[in-house]
């Protein structure tokens, strides 16, 4: 939880990169709304003790596969901050009852 409560708070004082622009996508995944499933799952994780719902899990586990993928397209502070929200994904993952980080 600590680990994910960190990331989340770096996250969250960490400007959107100003590289990007709220539409950019990286093979059509719109990059803004990653952040936003991402980051969302994060604040209600914590907010249930580190409990998601079972479709939860599923978006946390297709987010992070997302952002996996495409984070060595990106270069400069958008790499910075989308692996910072790769690792809160998988620090949340970590803790998903019988699934296993991506």
């Amino acid at each position: 939880m600590e680990s994910v409560r960190d990331l989340l708070e770096a996250h969250d004082t960490a400007p959107y990169p100003t590289e990007l622009s709220g539409e950019d996508e990286i093979a059509g995944i719109a990059l803004v709304l990653l952040d936003a499933d991402i980051a969302g799952l994060a604040a209600s994780f914590l907010a249930n003790g580190g409990v998601l719902s079972a479709e939860q899990w599923g978006v946390l586990g297709e987010c992070a596969t997302v952002a996996r993928v495409m984070v060595p397209s990106l270069t400069g502070d958008a790499w910075v901050y989308f692996v910072r929200l790769y690792a809160l994904a998988q620090a949340m993952l970590r803790a998903a009852p019988d699934r296993p980080a991506e």
